[in-house]
């Protein structure tokens, strides 16, 4: 009877710790969700961005990038001309898609504009 308790336990346990699988190829305990962490590393070999992927590469939040967006596109309608260099993007119908390099190079060349949002 202890010996089936003791496996009912084992069982229930095993049941509870979802947050682990066996990688039965490898033989390693792999996590079943990605941390933080593997997903920045991840997202840090990808080329090409989405809206809310590049409001995270430059630590804003997505109000924030669109807010940006807005107030440089309106600075251009009222002059026709804009001073700098203009966060870059394409617009695909609704959507917006950013390079990650040319966003590197944006935010380098603002940092040396002192560029103000």
């Amino acid at each position: 009877m202890e010996q089936r308790s003791a496996w009912i336990i084992f069982v229930a346990l095993l049941m509870l710790s979802g947050a682990i699988i066996w990688n039965g190829q490898s033989g390693k305990l792999v996590e079943a969700k990605p941390t933080a962490a593997k997903v920045e590393e991840q997202g840090a070999s990808k080329d090409v961005l989405s809206f809310s992927e590049a409001a995270k590469y430059l630590q804003v939040s997505e109000e924030y990038l669109q807010f940006m967006i807005d107030r440089e596109e309106d600075a251009l309608k009222k002059t026709g001309a804009f001073v700098g260099m203009r966060l870059p993007y394409i617009k695909i119908g609704k959507k917006y898609v950013f390079s990650r390099d040319s966003l590197k190079l944006w935010l380098a060349e603002a940092a040396k504009e002192n560029k103000a949002y």
